[in-house]
C-alpha cells in the first residue's frame, strides 16, 4: 500500500493494518532474526513441510512470494523454516480467489494458536 491494485481487493483493510515500506528485505531479515522472530516462508519444495504439521516457537514472520515466481532462493536460504500447503487446500485456495493460498494459510496459522 497504496497501491490501487491493493485498495481494489483489500476492501478498506489496508487501512487498518499497521505496514512498512522497506527498500532492503535481508536487513529486514535480518533484523527479525536479532529480535528473535522466526522467519516462514511459505513456498513449495525440497524441505519445505505441510503447513499442517508445523508448530510455529515463538513469535514469526510470514515470507511471501510472488504468485508466478515464488521467493527467490537467497531469501529462501534466509528463512528458518519452508511450509507448503497441500495440493488439496492449494486447488481449494485457487477456487476461493487470487489470495486464497494467503487467506489459507493465514487460518492455518491462526489455528495453530
Amino acid at each position: 500500500p497504496p497501491r490501487k491494485e491493493i485498495a481494489k481487493v483489500a476492501l478498506g483493510s489496508e487501512h487498518r493494518v499497521a505496514w512498512e515500506h522497506i527498500d532492503n528485505v535481508f536487513e529486514l531479515l535480518e533484523r527479525l532474526k536479532k529480535d528473535a522472530i522466526q522467519i516462514v516462508a511459505l513456498e513449495n519444495g525440497v524441505g519445505a513441510q505441510d503447513i499442517d504439521r508445523f508448530g510455529p516457537i515463538g513469535p514469526n514472520a510470514l515470507l511471501l512470494g510472488n504468485e508466478v515466481d515464488g521467493i527467490e532462493r537467497s531469501l529462501l536460504d534466509q528463512c528458518d523454516t519452508l511450509v507448503e500447503i497441500d495440493a488439496w487446500s492449494q486447488a481449494i485456495a485457487q477456487c476461493l480467489c487470487r489470495g486464497g493460498h494467503r487467506s489459507v494459510c493465514s487460518h492455518a496459522f491462526i489455528a495453530l494458536k
